[in-house]
């Protein structure tokens, strides 16, 4: 039985550390604002990926939530 709860605690961890990185993820990728035309972070990063698909500026955006 404590076996099964400190592996729970983990899995639960572990969930919560994925979700707040997608949240960050999801949060840098917004505010990317491609219209303005104006610097984001994005551009300034990499202005290659700054004019690929979302798919492509959510990856780096949730790796960067992980990184810091």
């Amino acid at each position: 039985m404590l076996q099964f709860k400190k592996a729970l605690r983990i899995a639960k961890t572990s969930f919560i550390m994925v979700f707040i990185a997608h949240l960050l993820g999801c949060l840098f990728t917004m505010l990317i604002d491609v219209e303005s035309g104006r610097n984001n972070w994005l551009q300034a990063y990499d202005p290659e990926v700054y004019e690929s698909d979302n798919i492509q500026r959510y990856m780096v955006a949730l790796y960067w939530a992980y990184v810091p």
